[in-house]
């Protein structure tokens, strides 16, 4: 199985590292493919341009082997979307898409949704504090039992893991990088370093 955890990183994060770290646990040591959204349809346009987030998202993935850092959205004309992504692996392996129970909620409002079930599987991660259910799976989801399920069949299945997401946002991180707060524990020292070398987000160089 190959887990992809997709975002606009802007930027990568501690919360970003742990998602991928747990995703590889819970897939019994998968490679974790960290894929940037160049240009999001359904959100802000990012603060950071896309050559800064791509490089902050190399020095973020040297923290561990297993992390494969993905440029193939950078040349793409036009919006990202996840499902032409997937579409276009056309990976002899199981895909898993790592998502945040927040993004599952929103999930019916994305492009071509209807194809997803037969292109990967999704490993859910709550929010601290949130409910720990298997309310709302998506359309054409079947809810596996257990994270193994996901290796016997290419796509279609929804695994809810039981650790949490780290409670960190980029949104926070920016707000830090601006002098609102403290940075060393949302980034990676790398990430710092080059956001305060460029000065991005606000933070003086």
């Amino acid at each position: 199985m190959r887990a992809i955890l997709g975002g606009t990183f802007d930027p990568i994060h501690r919360g970003h590292l742990h998602a991928a770290r747990v995703g590889r646990e819970t897939l019994d040591g998968a490679t974790v493919t960290l894929l940037l959204a160049a240009r999001p349809w359904h959100r802000q346009q990012p603060a950071a341009s896309i050559e800064h987030r791509w490089r902050m998202l190399c020095l973020a993935a040297r923290e561990a082997p297993w992390l494969e850092p993905s440029a193939r959205e950078i040349g793409r004309q036009g919006p990202s979307y996840t499902v032409e992504v997937l579409a276009e692996l056309d990976a002899d392996e199981p895909l898993v898409w790592l998502i945040g129970r927040d993004a599952l909620n929103a999930i019916s409002s994305w492009h071509r949704v209807d194809e997803l079930p037969r292109l990967c599987h999704l490993l859910v991660f709550d929010r601290p504090g949130a409910e720990r259910t298997a309310a709302g799976v998506p359309h054409g989801f079947r809810c596996a039992a257990k994270a193994e399920e996901l290796a016997e069949s290419p796509a279609g299945s929804i695994y809810f893991a039981a650790a949490p997401m780290l409670d960190i946002s980029a949104t926070q991180v920016r707000r830090a990088a601006a002098g609102d707060g403290e940075v060393g524990a949302l980034l990676t020292a790398p990430v710092w370093a080059y956001i305060r070398h460029h000065g991005l987000y606000g933070c003086e160089r």
